[in-house]
């Protein structure tokens, strides 16, 4: 009986234990997913300001290769952005027109 009863306190501990680990554990990832969010603000915050020296030409002749590409391309996806939200615009306002109503000003942005 008191070999039973040891068992069942070392499970009951075990368990406790385990859990208390988890939620620790648990905590400790969260924390590490924050900062991993952070870190990936501030390489955005960076990649926008070399991109806004790039445009303002202080930045110069970029060595790198893959920098320069990165710009264009972000410079390309900025136009392409423009584009589309003016287009979904003008779809939406045609659309509209067809079926004889007109969007209310909120529904336009």
């Amino acid at each position: 009986m008191r070999e039973m009863i040891t068992t069942i306190s070392t499970g009951i501990r075990l368990l406790w234990t385990q859990t208390q680990w988890s939620i620790m554990e648990w905590m400790r990832r969260r924390e590490i997913q924050q900062l991993q969010k952070r870190l990936n603000e501030e390489y955005l915050r960076i990649g926008q300001a070399v991109y806004h020296k790039w445009k303002a030409s202080s930045l110069g002749d970029t060595p790198e290769e893959g920098i320069q590409v990165a710009l264009r391309q972000v410079d390309f996806l900025l136009d392409e952005i423009q584009h589309l939200e003016e287009a979904l615009t003008q779809d939406k306002q045609r659309y509209f027109q067809e079926k004889g109503l007109t969007p209310s000003p909120r529904e336009e942005n």
